[in-house]
């Protein structure tokens, strides 16, 4: 609710910015010649006569009034081009893009759907909301609008909102088993040599929420702290279990559901929007079943020749039932040392978290459109299928791997592949 201080408060707020001090006529080391003692019609109608007559006019008029020569010969272009319009001073502009009345229904539309409502709401809605607003009223062909970070902060300013952000959790204490450590990458190191990057995988899980949490909100000025309202269940979601390889391969994803029967898979709707494999488990997450379709599509992938698979130390993952089968399909399992996949893992370095911040996006995108639509699990099962398909590249893939395991030469990797495939 609004606080009893913005009662007496009347938006819009008049948003005064700092001017810079007076400045010599020469240019540097100012950034502009705005607050300079210039007259640029006059200064480059001078130019255009002594063009006449002097081939280095341009060098004369720079030197006589202290100008640089590339900003005078830019100007003289534009000036030939455009007139005097070339010259008047449009910077600032972009802050007042809407008129207040614009920007009030913005203001409005935002205060009563969103934070009276206790529903999310951050600088990334705003900007969509605002540029979604400039293309369908505003756009003349011309000027190009973002809705930058400087114009969200000037508008929240104005109208009395602002951010508040949670507080953090800290990070696990690191794994500092020095022998854990040294064995984990001599190990990647040797097989990557054996089997090559096309057979050296990486396998890993992460629960895919159906409700993308914002990191902040806006309210109003002065107001109390509040909680936020979302619409459906906050805890929904499935697991997403996600494979590449060193070469740049994404493989085909797995979600899994929690569930008892086949028929829970239904809801996941997953025929027309997913190009993967659903499956379902008692407590929605891995369990040895799923770990063997994970395994044959390695196999398969590699086509059966010797592949190496990077894991976390997941109670499924290291049972014997799994290296078992492992073994069978030549697939060698290296455990990445405990607490360090956030340095180690190329999926949780480089690729979960663009797929996420994807799929945050295109989330957004159907809330503000429709506030009160109610989230169902296929529409995350869609949000995900169009960030894989958006997002992730070979390269964005490689680097996950460069990133994670830098004790690795990847580029005398490389070469060495190089130069086998020649030789065969």
């Amino acid at each position: 609710m609004q606080n009893k201080v913005n009662d007496k408060i009347k938006y819009p707020l008049k948003i005064n910015h700092s001017k810079k001090k007076s400045c010599p006529t020469k240019r540097r080391p100012y950034k502009t010649y705005k607050w300079g003692d210039f007259d640029f019609k006059k200064i480059l109608e001078e130019a255009l006569i002594l063009y006449e007559t002097e081939k280095n006019y341009v060098e004369i008029i720079a030197k006589k009034y202290g100008i640089i020569e590339g900003t005078l010969r830019d100007k003289l272009l534009k000036y030939k081009m455009y007139g005097d319009s070339s010259i008047e001073d449009n910077r600032g502009k972009s802050n007042n893009i809407f008129t207040d009345e614009e920007e009030k229904s913005l203001s409005d539309y935002i205060k009563t759907n969103f934070i009276d409502k206790q529903l999310p709401f951050d600088n990334g809605d705003l900007k969509i909301l605002a540029v979604k607003q400039w293309n369908k009223f505003k756009d003349d062909g011309e000027t190009k609008f973002t809705a930058s970070d400087g114009w969200c902060t000037t508008f929240k300013h104005k109208w009395g909102l602002s951010s508040v952000s949670p507080s953090n959790k800290k990070r696990e204490k690191e794994n500092n088993n020095e022998e854990e450590i040294n064995k984990f990458q001599k190990e990647c190191v040797e097989e990557l040599a054996k089997v090559g990057t096309n057979n050296f995988y990486n396998y890993d899980e992460t629960f895919w929420r159906v409700i993308n949490f914002t990191q902040s909100t806006f309210g109003y000025t002065g107001a109390d702290s509040t909680t936020l309202t979302y619409l459906g269940n906050e805890k929904l979601g499935l697991t997403a279990g996600y494979c590449i390889n060193a070469y740049g391969d994404f493989l085909k994803p797995i979600i899994i559901k929690k569930g008892k029967t086949k028929k829970c898979l239904v809801s996941l709707n997953c025929s027309d929007t997913y190009n993967g494999i659903a499956c379902y488990s008692n407590n929605g997450w891995i369990n040895n079943g799923i770990m063997i379709i994970l395994l044959d599509m390695i196999r398969e992938k590699s086509k059966n020749a010797n592949a190496v698979l990077l894991l976390d130390q997941y109670p499924i993952h290291t049972n014997e039932y799994v290296a078992a089968e492992a073994n069978k399909r030549k697939i060698k399992l290296i455990f990445i040392p405990s607490r360090l996949t956030w340095k180690y893992q190329p999926l949780d370095v480089g690729i979960n978290g663009i797929l996420k911040s994807s799929a945050r996006k295109l989330w957004k995108e159907e809330r503000l459109s429709n506030p009160n639509n109610i989230p169902k699990l296929s529409d995350g099962v869609r949000h995900m299928a169009s960030a894989i398909n958006k997002v992730i590249t070979a390269n964005i893939i490689k680097k996950s791997f460069y990133k994670s395991l830098t004790f690795i030469d990847w580029k005398k990797q490389e070469n060495d592949e190089k130069k086998s495939d020649l030789l065969i």
